[in-house]
């Protein structure tokens, strides 16, 4: 039976990432996780999204052990739940697991469905606590990818402006379509009608402008 852990190394490549944020979860210790992961963030989420890879088949494999009335494989799957539940700070989960695998030792079968259920709402909940932080990660790179390319644009423009070259309309339609997505669409109106009307001027300090508060949402 393959065991669940989760090794510093797991952490490789990851600290510059946000952590998961597990607060919401009430059956999550957090507390307990921290001390547990000398307070590395990081580390505990990715503990976390370990836990639900590891067991994304237990369920189903426990069932047919209990249908079985297989003693021996639902006790050790009951055993292998408990030290992974405890390990990500679901005290409630690794106690039923616990108690289930006394359970089994003794070759009874009550209290085997209270775990499942049990398991199964830990495990949904987790799962959606991991697909909204990888969706909210990848927001916000796409966030710093759009903001880069937008202060680039912006510093070339500028060049572009004090030599007094012509803008012409695709740089005019990139410069719009970047600046919306960056919510400056304010801002990128008021440049636009300057590069129309050739206020070179004005379109640079409107550059600036947009340049400082890109910088500063950062």
């Amino acid at each position: 039976m393959t065991g669940f852990s989760c090794s510093q190394s797991d952490n490789k490549g990851l600290s510059d990432q946000k952590a998961l944020i597990v607060d919401d979860l009430t059956f999550i210790r957090t507390d307990r996780l921290l001390t547990l992961y000398s307070g590395d963030e990081v580390q505990v989420r990715r503990c976390i999204k370990v836990f639900c890879q590891s067991f994304n088949n237990w369920e189903s494999l426990y069932s047919e052990a209990c249908k079985r009335k297989d003693s021996a494989s639902a006790r050790n799957l009951a055993h292998r739940l408990k030290g992974a539940a405890a390990n990500i700070g679901d005290v409630s989960l690794a106690e039923r697991a616990r108690q289930l695998e006394t359970n089994h030792r003794e070759n009874q079968w009550s209290g085997h469905d209270s775990l499942l259920y049990l398991f199964s709402e830990h495990l949904t909940q987790l799962n959606e606590a991991l697909h909204d932080y990888e969706e909210s990660t990848h927001k916000t790179a796409s966030a710093c990818v759009n903001r880069d390319s937008a202060l680039q644009t912006l510093s070339d423009l500028k060049q572009s402006l004090l030599k007094h070259q012509l803008i012409d309309d695709d740089l005019i339609e990139n410069i719009r379509t970047l600046l919306h997505l960056n919510s400056v669409k304010e801002q990128a109106e008021q440049l636009l009608l300057s590069l129309n009307v050739f206020d070179y001027p004005s379109a640079q300090q409107q550059c600036d402008n947009i340049i400082r508060e890109l910088k500063n949402d950062f």
